[in-house]
């Protein structure tokens, strides 16, 4: 309200311009490190105090001039407004985080279902502050293909991306993101309904590296993305996501040799392999063997030779004929690197994972090697999750469908060999010395909580219908997304 004379008067009895703020959400919204300014060259003019706009409420700002910010009085910008109209931003330039911040730009592109230009930006906090702020130079920037990812989840609100890095003739290019080794493919993923949260993916992957199993590295991140053609404002957050590595082929990813369709022989057409039991990617078929329908991963399904095809098949199918037969010279341990099966097996065990071993689940083969299980892979539907098979400690497996792990084809073969069952039982010792440690759970928990304590409020505010409930291991008093935690 620009030239207030009588609609509402401040405590010193005067009658400055005013500011009204509404949250029209269900949740309170915290002010913390957003501002107003009356000058595009000075957007962090005036900071709001550390307060709370309540669910649906309502604030007002005078626009005085006699700058205060108590946050049980009245606020007072250090501004006055022109009656005759003004620059006025509470905008996204002036939300800051503890948090990367990453923008995407689509120029009015849409809901990008199918891979799209964009331009992308990544801020990073300061040095200085330990805040990140769209109103600074971005750290990295980055032509890019973007586009809407995930199976189950791709028709979410909160949608997960697929990123590639192009240069000008939209080819790949190589980025270093917030210190992660360079590669040009990675993903955004949008911890949701399941993960209230928001750290699931990021804590399991964290153990398999600490295991010494390669899983994507991760970092948690504040997303903006401009959809509709205006200027990026407010209405652009997206929330909390987690920026991450795509599983492919490379030196900083998994590090197996290429596979080019030349290779029609042995050793060189044994690899390397990347392969999945997954729902088929879009135009992909797969194949079956070993009793499993297998995808490609890399290479690709139209880049394999039929004289590849059928080798990768036949070795799939002598190892499954292979898996009752304890002998180590021609038994299953000729075809497969049994201490990363029972890695791979061992942490599905520990989270619970109700969708473990039957989707999003990987394995590969170097040239001349033996098939090895991993990357690990898609772990919000574990650890008590919202999907509720997962939210029983005490029992091997979850309820209803979930995947009974010392049953499913090719695992239920291998536990019936006393020598699996013990070196399977051994890793377990091994690793509650170290990495399993209740110790160790509980820093890297703690860890990524700390990074998240800001963020997830703004994230709450955003996606309300998500909002945490404390999950099935929590005291009833604690409700929220601390209770998550537990």
């Amino acid at each position: 309200m620009a030239s207030n004379r009588a609609t509402l008067v401040d405590s010193d009895g005067e009658y400055p311009d005013w500011i009204e703020i509404h949250n029209p959400t269900d949740a309170a919204i915290g002010l913390h490190g957003w501002s107003l300014t009356d000058d595009p060259n000075r957007l962090e003019q005036w900071t709001f105090p550390d307060a709370e706009i309540a669910a649906s409420g309502y604030q007002v700002v005078f626009a005085s001039g006699k700058d205060r910010r108590d946050a049980q009085g009245e606020w007072h910008t250090n501004f006055r407004l022109k009656a005759s109209g003004e620059f006025l931003a509470p905008d996204a330039l002036q939300r800051t985080s503890d948090l990367p911040i990453v923008a995407l730009e689509n120029y009015g592109g849409g809901r990008p279902e199918k891979r799209q230009f964009h331009a992308m930006a990544i801020f990073e906090p300061d040095a200085v502050t330990g805040r990140a702020s769209l109103a600074r130079t971005p750290d990295l920037q980055t032509r890019a293909g973007v586009k809407v990812r995930g199976s189950s989840t791709a028709g979410r609100e909160k949608a997960s991306f697929s990123v590639e890095a192009w240069d000008a003739q939209q080819n790949d290019i190589d980025i270093a993101p917030l210190g992660l080794p360079a590669d040009s493919d990675w993903i955004l993923y949008a911890p949701f309904d399941n993960d209230r949260a928001m750290l699931r993916n990021a804590f399991i992957y964290a153990m398999s590296n600490q295991m010494g199993r390669y899983a994507v590295r991760t970092r948690f991140v504040e997303l903006y993305h401009n959809t509709d053609g205006g200027d990026l404002s407010a209405e652009d957050y997206r929330g909390v996501y987690v920026l991450m590595e795509k599983i492919k082929r490379g030196p900083n990813r998994v590090d197996i040799e290429p596979l080019r369709p030349e290779d029609q022989q042995e050793p060189e057409i044994s690899g390397g392999w990347i392969l999945k039991i997954d729902r088929a990617d879009p135009g992909d078929i797969g194949f079956t063997a070993a009793g499993q329908q297998i995808r490609y991963v890399d290479p690709k399904e139209d880049e394999v030779t039929p004289v590849q095809a059928a080798w990768i098949k036949n070795e799939f199918d002598a190892m499954a004929a292979a898996l009752g037969n304890t002998d180590p010279d021609t038994g299953y341990a000729k075809w497969i690197d049994v201490d990363s099966w029972i890695d791979h097996h061992l942490l599905n065990v520990l989270a619970k994972n109700v969708d473990g071993l039957r989707l999003s689940t990987f394995f590969f083969q170097n040239r001349g090697g033996k098939i090895e299980m991993g990357p690990i892979w898609d772990f919000d539907r574990s650890m008590g999750s919202e999907d509720s098979r997962d939210d029983d400690p005490e029992t091997w497996d979850g309820t209803s469908d979930a995947t009974h792990f010392f049953d499913y084809p090719w695992w239920h073969e291998l536990f019936q060999d006393a020598g699996f069952r013990q070196k399977w039982i051994d890793r377990w010792f091994e690793l509650r010395r170290d990495v399993f440690t209740d110790a160790n759970f509980a820093h890297v928990i703690d860890s990524m909580a700390d990074q998240l304590a800001e963020s997830q409020v703004r994230n709450l505010a955003r996606w309300p219908s998500a909002r945490p409930n404390g999950g099935p291991f929590a005291p009833a008093d604690m409700d929220n997304w601390e209770g998550e935690l537990i």
